[in-house]
């Protein structure tokens, strides 16, 4: 079967480096929740700042540094990036400079944010990997810090970003306030099922995970060849989710069973409470999905 054919392509020979920031973990604070378990103390939390925002850093991908700007757009938590990145002078990958999309998801009480991938802006670097990032914000610092997230394969099953560290250089907007939580997921342990695509068939995708009721998702999800009767296989990933906009994105972890060259992939979609749908975006490194053919029920 071609990788291709599957979602994600084989992983690039080219070194892995093309992207921005940022989730990472909690900051250990009580919240006061209601039955669901979401925070609904109404307090700003560790909101990022609300509307448009400029940041700088740096970021590692394998062995080799570089240099990161980006333009953050937050709306609620409900995110948009266009980030910059270029050679290290002081250790230069020969990468020269390249600027590329992200969206994510970011949750104002722990301070976590996800980014998954896009596309190039501007000039097409399609020899590098669109890759994605976790991170968490820290509003006393005014910096996000968290690891750049790229793709593993089955034969290659290990994940290969560093460290990410930006800092906020303009926007003064007003820190993201903790909402109603109309479009929360409910605490606990929860399963879904549903179906996906990218460039060939429509596959079956199945999995289980946990929410903290903080943003915090950890899970494992099955993806069928092309049902779940017959899959292709399992891999783990984490998550962020904003209660209020209803927002998710789900990063790529390793493969549970490694026995083929597939690529993991990212999602970046909405979940809607009435009907448990959870549909959006698969982000691969080649920007090769058609948008909105994530389809899945949360049960």
């Amino acid at each position: 079967m071609s990788a291709l054919g599957f979602v994600c392509g084989k992983r690039l020979p080219c070194p892995a480096v093309a992207l921005l920031v940022l989730l990472a973990a909690c900051t250990g604070e009580t919240k006061n929740t209601d039955d669901t378990g979401e925070d609904t103390q109404g307090a700003a939390g560790n909101g990022l700042p609300e509307g448009a925002s400029t940041w700088s850093g740096s970021m590692e991908v394998g062995p080799f540094p570089f240099l990161l700007n980006f333009e953050l757009e937050n709306t609620g938590g409900d995110l948009v990036a266009v980030a910059t990145f270029e050679d290290d002078p002081n250790m230069p990958a020969g990468m020269g400079s390249a600027t590329y999309r992200l969206t994510g998801t970011h949750d104002p009480v722990s301070g976590r944010l996800a980014l998954a991938p896009d596309r190039w802006v501007g000039e097409d670097r399609s020899e590098l990997e669109l890759l994605g990032a976790t991170a968490t914000y820290d509003p006393a610092t005014q910096t996000i810090r968290g690891m750049i997230v790229d793709y593993a394969a089955g034969g290659d099953n290990v994940l290969y970003g560093g460290e990410v560290s930006a800092t906020l250089t303009s926007g003064d907007g007003a820190p993201t306030r903790v909402g109603d939580g109309g479009l929360a997921l409910g605490k606990g342990s929860r399963s879904f099922a549903g179906t996906l695509q990218c460039t060939g068939a429509v596959r079956d995708v199945a999995g289980a995970f946990d929410y903290d009721g903080q943003g915090g998702m950890v899970g494992t999800m099955t993806i069928g060849d092309t049902t779940v009767d017959n899959p292709l296989g399992a891999f783990e990933f984490t998550g962020v989710h904003n209660s209020t906009t209803g927002g998710i994105t789900l990063v790529p972890g390793l493969w549970v069973d490694p026995d083929h060259d597939i690529l993991t992939f990212f999602i970046d979609g909405t979940y809607d409470p009435g009907s448990g749908a959870f549909t959006g975006d698969q982000r691969t490194q080649i920007n090769a999905c058609p948008p909105g053919t994530w389809n899945v029920v949360v049960e």
